[in-house]
């Protein structure tokens, strides 16, 4: 059955005046008949009297006219959830990825590859979070997915404060490597710790934007009632990269994470060597969050932890 000659054939009903009623539906007067005839004819019904000088709806018509105008609200009901269910199956999530450097990014775009398998009405978008802390990009709707990192154990961090409202996984764990000048007297040890760092001078991006590795310099010292001694290096804002070309002097180091060492930026120059760190309290722990109340969020963040207890 044609739902909108349904429609048509309600609004007849409500003033029985065919051409009344194709002035309001904007059809002619012989299209609207032809219609009224083509319903009778599928239904088999004499819904309308077309015997008298003016037509009229017969009985049938009537009790027809009532009974359908409960069922096209139950139509319109039935197609407006849908429609939202379908919004709600289908959705774009946004996930965060570390500018380079960390190991985290092959488990979000291994995750988010089986993700896609798994749901396909999920379209996933990978950007690179520059310039907004994690909260406040996902605060201002930038990202659903976000990236952190942060020293210690990763059974010691638990969102608080603007983290209140985030879940937050922990994807992977490595130790800090030091960057420094090849004549600097800490490349001679063995190994460093964060008591080696004290009071010496660790070169940090000077920008008010957010730094992931300046942030959690600052969270590796404070949990032990230290303050890093930072070095702010100019660099080209424009390209990010360039801050790995700042120069060393004997005493500085550069903190970096594990996936740095084979990058080009600091792996090619022969100025600097750098060591690992075998330090707990130097060991860095890579975060996924997102807010509890981001339906499609979650279920990636299910997702990775099941990929990571394989």
């Amino acid at each position: 059955m044609n739902i909108d000659i349904v429609r048509e054939f309600q609004v007849f009903a409500v003033s029985q005046n065919l051409s009344k009623a194709a002035r309001e539906l904007h059809v002619t007067q012989s299209c609207l008949s032809k219609h009224m005839a083509e319903l009778e004819a599928e239904t088999g019904l004499d819904l309308i009297d077309h015997g008298s000088k003016k037509v009229t709806l017969t009985s049938v018509g009537k009790y027809f006219a009532s009974e359908m105008a409960v069922l096209l609200f139950q139509w319109d009901d039935c197609l407006r959830r849908c429609m939202e269910l379908q919004k709600e199956a289908h959705c774009e999530l946004r996930i965060a990825v570390f500018l380079e450097g960390n190991d985290a990014n092959d488990v979000l775009y291994r995750a988010g590859n089986d993700f896609r398998k798994a749901c396909p009405n999920v379209d996933i978008v990978y950007a690179k979070l520059v310039g907004s802390s994690p909260a406040e990009a996902i605060r201002d709707s930038l990202f659903d997915v976000v990236v952190d990192v942060r020293c210690g154990e990763p059974s010691s961090y638990r969102p608080d404060g603007d983290y209140l409202d985030m879940r937050a996984v922990p994807i992977s764990r490595n130790p800090l490597l030091v960057w420094m000048s090849k004549h600097n007297s800490l490349s001679e040890e063995g190994g460093i710790s964060l008591d080696d760092l004290l009071n010496i001078p660790i070169m940090t991006s000077m920008t008010i934007v957010y730094d992931y590795m300046r942030d959690m310099t600052r969270d590796a010292f404070s949990r032990y009632g230290a303050e890093p001694l930072f070095k702010p290096v100019h660099f080209d804002a424009e390209s990010p990269a360039s801050f790995f070309l700042s120069d060393f002097d004997d005493r500085s180091v550069m903190l970096t994470t594990l996936g740095m060492a084979d990058s080009r930026c600091l792996s090619g120059r022969k100025d600097i060597v750098h060591l690992q760190t075998t330090d707990p309290r130097l060991e860095a722990t890579s975060l996924v969050m997102c807010l509890t109340s981001n339906k499609c969020a979650m279920s990636f963040l299910d997702y990775i932890e099941q990929l990571l207890s394989k």
